[in-house]
């Protein structure tokens, strides 16, 4: 029987029951679950969301909540983040960097949020501190250098180190807030450091480095006055340059004497009293032992006189001690030269020398005191000279040369005399003029009587040569000097009209004494008449005329006995032009040279005959009958000279092209203009050609070509190369980064009239080497400048390479279809059907740059037929794979 108590116990055991069936079912589903997950064979990656990383190890209902697949979403953000259903530990800290980017822009594992890459490219400038705030990521060290700069300012994204600080906002005088020594890689003061509390750029003016104090750059402006040592820089320790141990002793500041702040050398000491010069205190300084510095001591050679007077009792200036003599005698006695001490034997002044005149006279009787020599020696009575006694004095007695005291002359012979030198030299400057024929008179005729002029006589003598006369020698010398003689040839001088030679004089054995003979070379002209015959000048034999009486046109040059051979006259030359002529025929009396030949048949010149004839056979170049040159080597030929050469005073401008017929192709064949010929040769760099010269060159240069390339040049379009490839000269060779053109000729594209390969006619064509699909080959960024402008894919143009089955295969003209422009385009998708290797989102999706601008973009989301679709062809929507629109070009 059921009664109401009997019910209630019946439930409780139920309820008892049902809790420990759920328990149980609780707990094994847990492990059923993870069991089964591991059994169940399906590929995750179908969704488009393959499981790798931690996510493996997730049990599914942790994202598929209460069994629901439609749906769940596929972001990170949308799992890892506050407030997401799907339960999950990881969710974004509150201390991230702040981004609205999507996880996976910069996290590049599921296994782990530490791998990864952050990318500054979409960083806001100035604004790092954002995240660099030492909570989030790295931030400002504690010892970094003061400042509210943005850390971009300094320093770059790729690393903190090699900074750019440049300065910008640094206020002036605030330096050392940061070079203090305590900033890591800040510079501070060096030991040693000049001791200041001026800011740094009172001295450093840049601030790329320190560098360029030494050597004396440093600023000086705001160092006070004489405070150099005591400013704790130049002095004992201090970080100044100190003075030297041999410098002049004083206690005075380094800018009394030194005014440059750039060096110590070359300072303005005036010896003033500023400077610390006392008078008569010069041996303080001068005392020797500072000699480097310029502060002389009494010298040793030449001796300084002895004195213990101060320095600047002789010398006055302070510049240098080098001084006038004036100045070192001002405080002499006058007479007093060797009692003082100097001028006396072992004396600090110059002694008298060896061979000094005697006297016992004082030094400035006849020197100055500015230099011994010139001396004022006056030979006056207060220099001791006495009237007659100029030799027994002593002086001029031949010993005392050496000082000027001349004794008498051996060569010239003194004249024999025992009078005094006074008696006739009358001048004390110099003995040189003094009168010897005292007394003389001109006309007497006693050069020789006198005993001077004779033999053995003190006079001068005649030469052995003289010319034979017994007249005394002032019938021509004058008694100044003998040469030159007044010889007049007048009968007072003893000539005779008609005896030139026969008087004894000019005969040939007076040469030196003017009487010239009869010359041997040139010849003189066989004669037996006197010398006036034909000499009238008695200056000079030069300008006789010689042909006294020879009439020009008699032709009796060689015949007279003159210019014959062995005769008087001048010769013909052994390479003379051979002729049987006499020499007046083109030579006239008066000089051989320059000659009037002027190949006039009275010359004996017959036409045609230029070589035969014997003179223009190249034996006579020296005669100015010039041969056939041989460099350059004249043409090949046996016409006469005057076939070509119608000038006679010159080969030069011969036409040595007469009778060629231009165009006539005999250039070479002739046997001037082929190799050995005597004509111009191609030279190296010549165009490959077998035409003859004429073809291009004319007859009167070469350098004048007239090449048209045309094929009576041997030009045809084919062969451009043969020319243009670099070894001939003047033809352009490919110039370097030339678009390839592989087996065309230059003339698919350039013109044979231009006179330079600018401008071409490029059309793409398959004459020019344009093969379909071969586009690349020029537009791939090699050749985008002048002159070629082929131009290569921007940076927005549509991957095909990737997307459209890895078409890599695909040329430019798969779309573009024009050779003019690259805007008429067709879209070719080269038969992709996307979902893989040719994604169609990877052109279509929102977002992409490219410059297509009628391409159709929208995100995979835009309509979600079916989830999880991966590509818009996979999406069941769009052809080819879905069912709207036409294959590869419409929706």
């Amino acid at each position: 029987m059921i009664n109401k108590k009997n019910v209630f116990k019946l439930m409780s055991w139920v309820g008892v029951l049902t809790v420990l069936i759920c328990f149980f079912a609780a707990s094994s589903h847990e492990a059923y679950a993870a069991s089964a997950k591991a059994k169940i064979n399906f590929d995750h990656v179908k969704t488009g969301f393959p499981l790798s990383g931690a996510h493996v190890q997730v049990p599914c209902e942790t994202c598929h909540v209460q069994g629901t697949f439609k749906g769940t979403p596929k972001k990170c953000e949308t799992c890892h983040s506050a407030g997401s259903r799907i339960q999950t530990s990881t969710v974004k800290p509150s201390n991230h960097i702040p981004t609205t980017d999507t996880c996976d822009t910069c996290h590049t594992s599921t296994s782990s949020w530490k791998v990864a890459r952050f990318n500054h490219v979409g960083v806001t400038k100035n604004q790092c501190r954002t995240c660099h705030n030492n909570n989030i990521v790295e931030g400002k060290k504690s010892n970094h250098l003061p400042t509210n700069l943005p850390c971009d300012a300094c320093h770059r994204t790729t690393t903190w180190t090699n900074t750019t600080f440049d300065h910008p906002g640094v206020v002036p005088g605030s330096c050392n807030q940061c070079h203090n020594g305590n900033m890591a890689g800040v510079t501070g003061k060096p030991s040693g450091h000049p001791i200041t509390t001026a800011s740094c750029d009172t001295c450093h003016t840049g601030f790329t480095t320190f560098a360029g104090m030494a050597g004396g750059s440093f600023n000086h402006a705001g160092v006070t006055v004489h405070t150099c040592a005591n400013s704790g820089c130049h002095t004992t320790g201090g970080s100044g340059m100190q003075k030297t141990n041999n410098h002049v002793p004083t206690n005075l500041a380094c800018d009394y004497c030194h005014n440059s702040t750039t060096t110590f050398k070359s300072s303005s000491f005036t010896h003033a009293a500023t400077q610390g010069v006392t008078p008569n205190q010069c041996a303080s300084c001068h005392d020797g032992t500072h000699t480097s510095s310029n502060a002389l001591g009494k010298t040793a050679s030449p001796p300084h006189p002895v004195t213990t007077a101060s320095c600047d009792s002789c010398h006055s200036g302070y510049v240098s001690f080098a001084m006038s003599t004036a100045a070192i005698h001002a405080k002499v006695t006058p007479g007093t030269c060797a009692n003082s001490g100097c001028h006396t034997t072992g004396g600090s002044g110059k002694q008298k020398s060896s061979n000094h005149i005697p006297t016992q006279l004082s030094c400035d009787s006849c020197h100055n005191m500015t230099t011994f020599t010139p001396s004022s020696f006056v030979h006056s009575a207060t220099q001791g000279v006495v009237a007659a006694q100029c030799a027994s004095s002593g002086c001029h007695d031949g010993t005392h040369t050496s000082s000027n005291a001349l004794g008498k002359t051996p060569s010239p012979p003194h004249p024999v005399t025992n009078a005094s030198c006074d008696t006739c030299h009358t001048g004390y400057a110099s003995f040189v003029g003094a009168d010897p024929h005292k007394g003389v008179v001109a006309s007497m005729g006693t050069c020789a009587n006198s005993g001077c002029h004779a033999a053995g006589g003190a006079g001068k003598q005649k030469t052995n040569d003289h010319v034979p006369t017994n007249l005394s020698c002032n019938a021509c010398h004058n008694m100044t000097t003998f040469n030159p003689a007044s010889f007049t040839h007048s009968p007072t001088q003893g000539v005779v009209a008609g005896q030139c030679a026969s008087s004894g004089c000019h005969d040939g054995t007076h040469t030196s004494s003017n009487a010239l003979g009869k010359t041997p070379s040139p010849p003189h002209p066989v004669t037996s008449a006197s010398c006036d015959t034909c000499h009238s000048g008695y200056a000079s034999f030069t300008g006789a005329n010689a042909h006294a009486g020879v009439i020009a046109s008699a032709g009796t040059c060689a015949t007279a006995g003159c210019h014959a051979a062995g005769g008087s006259g001048k010769q013909k030359a052994n390479n003379h032009i051979p002729t049987n002529l006499s020499c007046n025929w083109c030579h006239n009396m008066t000089t051989f040279t320059p000659s009037s030949f002027t190949h006039s048949s009275t010359q004996g010149v017959i036409a045609g005959q230029c070589a035969s004839s014997g003179c223009h056979d190249g034996t006579h170049t020296s005669s100015n009958a010039l041969g056939k040159t041989p460099s350059p080597p004249h043409p090949v030929t046996s016409a006469s000279c005057d076939s070509c050469h119608s000038g006679y005073a010159a080969f030069t401008g011969a036409n040595n092209h007469a009778g060629v017929v231009q165009g006539g192709g005999t250039c070479a064949k002739s046997g001037c203009h082929s190799p050995g010929g005597s004509g111009m040769q191609k030279p190296n760099g010549h165009l490959p050609t077998t035409l003859s010269c004429d073809s291009c060159h004319n007859m009167v240069s070469f350098a004048t070509n007239t090449f048209t390339h045309s094929a009576v040049q041997g030009v045809t379009p084919t062969n451009c190369t043969t020319c243009h490839n670099g070894s001939v000269k003047n033809a352009l060779p490919l110039p370097g980064g030339h678009i390839p053109v592989g087996a065309a000729a230059c003339s698919a594209c350039h013109t044979a009239t231009a006179a330079s390969f600018n401008p071409s006619t490029f059309n793409h064509s398959a004459t020019q080497n344009v093969l379909p699909g071969q586009c690349s080959t020029c537009h791939n960024g090699s050749y985008t400048g002048q002159p070629w402008n082929a131009q290569t894919k921007s940076s927005q143009h549509i991957p095909y390479e990737s997307q459209l089955l890895a078409g890599a295969s695909l040329g430019c003209d798969a779309c573009h279809t024009s050779k003019t422009s690259w805007t008429t385009v067709r879209m070719n998708h080269n038969n992709t059907q996307g979902n893989g290797s040719g994604w169609c989102k990877g052109c279509h999706l929102s977002g992409t740059t490219f410059s297509a601008n009628n391409m159709e973009k929208r995100a995979l989301s835009h309509y979600e037929r079916y989830q999880g679709q991966t590509d818009c062809s996979s999406s069941g929507c769009h052809r080819p794979l879905g069912n709207r629109g036409s294959p590869y070009s419409s929706w």
